[in-house]
């Protein structure tokens, strides 16, 4: 418990194991971030806060945080570019439970999926994964009352290019702007929260960007607003 305004640099800001049951009050976390994936794999979760226990927020503000990027690749094999990290405010790990009270969550983002360049000979090219969640990402236990989920991006999808057509593919883009809700069989409990002007990631050119740009709930997943 306490009171304060931390800052990082160019890392998360918090952490909380599970088995650890933490309540923060009258916080401002703002700038944190995760490194940028290199090609064929992906950045940490959680750009501000990654929760793996029981974290309680009170009055608190998580803004402008944000998950690493996916680097591109260029390679004349296989080329698959790196895939950006989930949760852009907060990764609320399937362990977790998480309670926000009187709390915004604003202009945070995830970052986008590395392009792969095959150079004209690779069989295959796979664009990276832009992040989900931009706001929130929650596999856990999540509880939002009073509270505003504004302003989060999902990153983009990489793109594909110079490949054989063998195997050539975009990434996934990135869904759940304000909040993804992944596969999670506990609660989701919001109320008396404003939710808006969060978006999805697009794909390359005039391609449909992703799903649920205010809050997606998606693989067996389920939620009562």
């Amino acid at each position: 418990d306490g009171s304060g305004t931390p800052t990082s640099g160019d890392s998360r800001i918090f952490q909380v194991d599970a088995g650890n049951t933490v309540t923060m009050y009258n916080l401002t976390m703002r700038d944190g971030a995760t490194a940028d994936a290199a090609p064929d794999t992906t950045s940490d979760p959680g750009g501000g806060i990654l929760n793996a226990g029981d974290l309680t927020l009170i009055d608190c503000i998580v803004t402008h945080c944000r998950t690493g990027d996916g680097e591109d690749s260029a390679n004349a094999s296989i080329a698959k570019g790196g895939s950006a990290g989930n949760g852009g405010g907060i990764y609320n790990d399937a362990a977790g439970a998480l309670t926000l009270l009187r709390t915004r969550i604003t202009f945070n983002n995830t970052g986008s999926g590395g392009d792969a360049d095959g150079l004209g000979t690779a069989d295959i090219t796979v664009g990276g994964d832009g992040g989900i969640g931009g706001g929130i990402y929650n596999g856990g236990s999540l509880s939002i009352s009073q509270s505003t989920i504004s302003d989060n991006t999902c990153g983009d999808a990489g793109d594909s290019i110079n490949g054989r057509g063998l195997g050539d593919a975009f990434g996934e883009t990135g869904w759940g702007g304000g909040i993804a809700n992944f596969i999670s069989n506990q609660a989701l409990v919001i109320e008396d929260t404003t939710i808006a002007r969060n978006r999805t990631g697009t794909l390359k050119g005039d391609f449909d960007g992703g799903r649920g740009a205010g809050i997606a709930i998606v693989f067996a997943s389920s939620a009562t607003l």
